[in-house]
């Protein structure tokens, strides 16, 4: 059974539909690759909402700031965290920080690093001092996220001059899942405590 007649488009005269299984001729192949490239060219004038600047420190967060640091006057930047974006469990996440361009001399070198966190039920994940004999001001361990949150980072120089990083961490799980798994009745007694 023949193909029904196709409309073309613009001269308004039926053209047949080329039967199954044969190859489209230089015309159509060249019509179908403008299309895409269209439609490539159409997304890439889409604006694309531009990476976000550090997030704003909660107020509470600012007092453990300024008990470790003893300022909160601080600037971006220094301060490296290396974490996942995405962790399936929040009860065991790698997290490295470290401040790479300070020499480590008696004269530039890195007094403190602290990560604190924004939904923990602990805020303060860690504190570290360093004095010039360190050599370096990396440190690696693993920390616990409650759930998807924010982790700061901050560091004190020897001039007294304090810098901060933060990145976002989407948790699956959060470390504090396994109530969820307990017993009705275990999950009751825990709360009369």
């Amino acid at each position: 059974m023949p193909s029904p007649p196709a409309r073309s488009e613009g001269d308004g005269t039926a053209r047949q539909r080329p039967p199954a299984g044969r190859s489209i001729g230089r015309r159509e192949a060249l019509r179908a690759i403008g299309v895409r490239a269209g439609a490539l060219a159409a997304l890439s004038v889409i604006p694309v909402p531009a990476a976000a600047a550090l997030p704003e420190i909660p107020r509470w967060m600012l007092d453990l700031v300024r008990e470790r640091l003893g300022t909160t006057d601080l600037r971006e930047g220094r301060v490296e965290l290396a974490l996942p974006s995405r962790a399936d469990t929040g009860l065991s996440v790698p997290l490295k920080v470290s401040v790479p361009d300070s020499p480590m001399t008696p004269e530039d070198h890195v007094k403190s690093v602290h990560v604190l966190t924004t939904r923990n039920p602990q805020p303060l994940v860690t504190d570290y001092w360093f004095t010039p004999r360190s050599g370096v001001a990396r440190v690696a361990q693993r920390i616990r996220l409650a759930q998807s949150q924010y982790v700061f980072g901050f560091a004190r120089m020897s001039d007294d001059s304090a810098w901060m990083t933060a990145k976002h961490v989407s948790v699956s799980i959060g470390a504090c899942a396994v109530e969820i798994f307990l017993p009705d009745a275990e999950r009751a007694r825990r709360r009369r405590r």
